[in-house]
């Protein structure tokens, strides 16, 4: 019998070992498993927090610059009778010894009829070559700065007034010589402007420019900030 009793006990006590190794390395691996959990869970965190930074940047820039492009190409027919009323070269068409330009219809049927549907965008691509980055600028520089004065002004009309006026200087900046160019088109005249001044030539009269846009842009910014709030636009349903 005693050797039965030790063969068992040792039989007991290697069971006992093998259970308790299972255990230990199932505990090891849920360890392992948690911590592999936290770490990509750390790691997700940060990569999607990581685009507010950049990709929010961009995309902001995007629908801007996209929006811009989209309103100029859809009001061109409209700029385009603006530039040949200014210039009086609808008054022709008028009846004989009246000086009075035609209607807004009239017009539009005259420029059809004498130079085609597609002459109503003449010149569209150089306005959208200036309004795709005037409009990202604007549009990245309004919300970078009204994040940035987040918790440094409480006013919220405040924060809507100095950003937009923000957003207008940096826009006017950035794309002032390319709103001149894009009038002129001419290249003999861009290279006797940078002759006669250099750079600095392009940039004459900005100071009319910022007079003009930085009111505005804080104007216009700061009433649609206004109006969101009134009417419960920017919050979420």
């Amino acid at each position: 019998m005693p050797p039965i009793t030790h063969a068992s006990d040792a039989l007991w006590n290697r069971a006992c070992s093998a259970a308790d190794a299972s255990t230990s390395g199932r505990n090891q691996n849920a360890d392992e498993e948690a911590l592999a959990a936290a770490f990509l869970s750390d790691e997700t965190s940060a990569s999607e927090a990581a685009p507010l930074v950049y990709h929010g940047a961009v995309k902001l820039a995007f629908c801007g610059g996209v929006s811009g492009a989209l309103a100029k190409t859809c009001t061109a027919p409209l700029a385009r009778l603006t530039i040949l009323y200014q210039v009086r070269a609808l008054t022709a068409i008028g009846p004989p010894g009246c000086s009075t330009a035609p209607g807004l219809v009239a017009a539009l049927r005259h420029v059809v009829a004498t130079e085609g549907v597609r002459s109503l965008w003449k010149g569209n691509m150089v306005t959208i070559l200036h309004r795709i980055p005037y409009s990202a600028t604007n549009f990245w520089a309004y919300e970078a700065t009204k994040q940035h004065l987040q918790q440094r002004v409480a006013n919220e009309t405040a924060r809507a007034w100095v950003a937009g006026a923000v957003a207008g200087a940096l826009a006017c900046t950035a794309v002032y010589d390319q709103g001149a160019l894009g009038r002129l088109r001419y290249a003999d005249v861009v290279r006797a402007l940078y002759a006669e001044g250099g750079a600095a030539a392009f940039y004459r009269g900005i100071g009319a420019e910022y007079a003009k846009v930085l009111p505005g842009m804080a104007i216009a910014f700061t009433a649609y900030e206004t109006l969101k709030r009134l009417t419960g636009a920017g919050v979420a349903a």
